[in-house]
């Protein structure tokens, strides 16, 4: 299709071509939308298997989405530091969540997601897994908010002091005070997360760190330190299982393993189920999923309070 142009703008700690190619105003748009969706998908997560009119989350969550994106794409041309359009957009699609009608009689077990962000994200890339996880009596929380934590530790930790290193004092402080304008956005939208998805938001630069310190140098990899102080906090928090998913035996995933192993030490009897996806369905992955299942529910069983319960000195 030739008369479609592709832009493949390069963002890292080196050089920000997005905001350069279409300006701070489409990126602080995108950045705001981006969030916005992703709680509204964690709270879809938090209703859906309770829902007595089975289809009506996923509808009234389309719809909300859908809201979502004509605010991102509505070009109101007024300056402003937080967006007229979008965090309403946000709480409207909320509150038709928090109205669907549910039954929580059934306790079920709580499944943490970690690991490659397209995976974890795409239906499509992990064979349906969380919907298969609900089928088999799971309740599924993704890793806050799944890329942007990623995106947020850096803009922190590493934008700045690369700039002040460089001698470039001007642009260490654009990153700045532009990542104190994308955590006080982060915190705009968790407000609207309902009470039991607060332990699982956005980790703090200072809390990665710290979590992620004994096991692995952040500078090694700092999107692997963000994901064990994930399950860390997952399993403090009071989950019964954690589901790591990578793709094509990628180094960075079968590293995980012992790290996580590692980082769970504490909680020797928390199931952990390492899914690896090569785009070719597994004829083995229903029946782990259904044993990572049986195990969750003999950990909730027998932990009132999981994460704290299970942990040993």
């Amino acid at each position: 299709m030739p008369q479609i142009p592709v832009i493949a703008p390069l963002t890292s700690t080196r050089f920000d071509e997005f905001s350069g190619l279409f300006g701070l105003r489409f990126t602080k748009r995108l950045w705001q939308g981006w969030l916005a969706s992703e709680v509204l998908e964690r709270i879809r997560l938090h209703v859906r298997p309770y829902e007595r009119n089975p289809g009506e989350t996923d509808q009234l969550f389309a719809l909300g989405l859908q809201d979502i994106a004509r605010a991102v794409a509505q070009p109101d041309g007024r300056p402003a530091i937080w967006s007229r359009d979008i965090l309403p957009a946000l709480r409207r699609a909320v509150e038709s969540l928090e109205a669907v009608s549910i039954d929580r009689s059934e306790r079920r077990p709580l499944v943490g997601i970690v690991g490659e962000f397209y995976t974890v994200l795409n239906r499509r890339a992990n064979q349906d897994l969380i919907r298969t996880l609900e089928e088999l009596g799971a309740e599924v929380t993704i890793h806050g908010l799944t890329v942007s934590n990623f995106y947020t530790l850096f803009s922190e930790h590493y934008y700045p002091k690369n700039r002040l290193k460089q001698g470039k004092v001007a642009s260490a402080c654009y990153y700045f005070f532009r990542n104190q304008w994308l955590m006080s956005w982060v915190r705009r939208v968790e407000v609207c997360l309902p009470e039991e998805l607060r332990p699982f938001g956005t980790l703090g630069t200072k809390t990665i760190l710290q979590e992620a310190g004994p096991y692995i140098h952040y500078d090694i990899d700092p999107v692997l330190a963000t994901l064990t102080a994930r399950v860390r906090r997952f399993a403090a928090s009071g989950v019964s299982g954690i589901c790591n998913l990578f793709v094509l035996n990628c180094m960075l995933g079968n590293v995980t393993v012992p790290i996580f192993k590692k980082a769970l030490g504490g909680y020797p009897n928390l199931p952990v189920l390492h899914a690896v996806y090569d785009g070719q369905k597994a004829t083995n992955m229903v029946t782990r999923i259904e044993a990572f299942m049986h195990q969750t529910k003999l950990y909730r069983e027998r932990y009132s309070h999981p994460g704290q319960a299970a942990k040993v000195s």
